[in-house]
């Protein structure tokens, strides 16, 4: 269904929570078969004793995030990562709620098409606001909002002095080349 354009018509894709390599990459595949189309992907997660985290209670480990995701060496324009989970208030009773990124990024997206031009960055304190989110899974300094972006992964992040709001920090792609 994917790969035949006549079948299911789409500019972004998101699998909220799959973030095996087997899903993800058949994900990527299909995108770039279509040639018009580009995931938001959720990452593996890790922990500190490098184990991947399957509950949402358990903090990540930014570095070993970082080492897992980079061990897989992609190389797409037609997909961008994001990381990590964060909290959101649920629309229909604004009880706290903790998502995977893309789901966050969908709004992001959609958001910013709707204020900018397509081509702009889907990021930043003007575009990038994930909006309901009130918090990131993992508070991050400047060291490691560039570790993450040098790995091609894109931070979702609180800045500073703004406590209560979420905001995508990168808007790479997993392709190589600059």
């Amino acid at each position: 269904v994917l790969r035949d354009k006549s079948a299911a018509e789409f500019q972004l894709l998101a699998i909220p929570g799959q973030k095996a390599a087997a899903i993800t990459d058949y994900a990527i595949t299909a995108c770039e078969d279509r040639f018009d189309a580009m995931l938001i992907m959720d990452i593996v997660s890790k922990d500190a004793q490098d184990s991947v985290i399957e509950d949402t209670l358990i903090k990540p480990s930014v570095r070993k995030t970082i080492k897992d995701f980079s061990n897989r060496v992609l190389n797409s324009s037609f997909a961008a990562a994001y990381f990590p989970d964060v909290l959101i208030r649920r629309p229909s009773d604004h009880a706290p709620i903790v998502v995977p990124p893309s789901v966050g990024m969908l709004g992001v997206m959609s958001r910013n098409d709707s204020i900018a031009d397509p081509w702009f960055a889907p990021a930043g304190l003007e575009r990038g606001r994930l909006i309901n989110a009130m918090d990131s899974q993992v508070q991050m300094n400047r060291d490691l909002l560039n570790e993450l972006y040098d790995a091609d992964i894109n931070p979702i992040y609180v800045p500073a002095g703004r406590s209560g709001e979420v905001y995508a920090f990168g808007q790479k792609t997993l392709l190589q080349d600059q």
